[in-house]
């Protein structure tokens, strides 16, 4: 036989029994909705730095024109050993060759290139003689002629007979008259012998607007 005490411990956790199935028999509880993920947003292209670009392009340039800079210099300096240089191999010509005494007939002549007229020796340290002529008191074209320049605006100029060794003769056209260089050639001596020049102006009209002035150099 069982004791009141002991039936009123069942009943009692028999009751807890039908709380909790009847919990778990319910509707379950509610769980905290989950969000569904946003689908992802196309970003937006970035604006271009105006300031920023500006910036890049003058490094760059800075950049560019240093490397410009020092491999002109290095291409100089090369050129000029490359001038400098002599070449190791045997002398064309010997190292007394422009003395008077190896070619006297050849020793003077008009060896200055880029002048009108001009007469020196084949040697490096010779006296320099030239030809020059300027209008005086001109507004206009008042340049001293010396050197052939194309903004002198001659009609012409250049050799009509020369054999290279004695005689030459050249005519010099400008605007109002034409100059006619002579030089002729006499050997003897230790030094290449004498040479005499003729400069021979002839106006092209009757009468000069201006007048020139010709000198000889040395």
């Amino acid at each position: 036989m069982s004791s009141p005490d002991q039936l009123g411990q069942v009943k009692r956790k028999m009751g807890r029994r039908r709380k909790r199935v009847a919990i778990g028999d319910g509707v379950p509880n509610p769980r905290k909705e989950e969000k569904t993920p946003a689908p992802p947003r196309k970003e937006k292209k970035k604006k271009t730095d105006i300031g920023k670009m500006f910036i890049n392009i003058s490094i760059g340039l800075c950049i560019f024109s240093l490397i410009w800079f020092f491999y002109a210099l290095y291409m100089r300096s090369s050129l000029a050993r490359r001038v400098v240089t002599l070449h190791p191999s045997q002398r064309v010509l010997d190292a007394n060759s422009s003395s008077p005494a190896v070619s006297p007939e050849r020793y003077w002549g008009t060896y200055r290139p880029q002048v009108y007229f001009g007469m020196k020796t084949r040697s490096p340290r010779s006296v320099v003689t030239g030809l020059m002529w300027m209008r005086q008191f001109a507004e206009m074209d008042g340049n001293l002629r010396h050197t052939c320049e194309q903004g002198d605006h001659l009609l012409g100029y250049g050799w009509l007979m020369h054999d290279g060794v004695s005689f030459g003769v050249q005519e010099v056209h400008d605007r109002d008259f034409t100059l006619t260089t002579e030089f002729v050639k006499r050997m003897g001596g230790d030094h290449g012998g004498d040479w005499t020049w003729r400069i021979t102006a002839k106006q092209h009209e009757a009468e000069m607007k201006v007048k020139v002035q010709i000198c000889l150099c040395f």
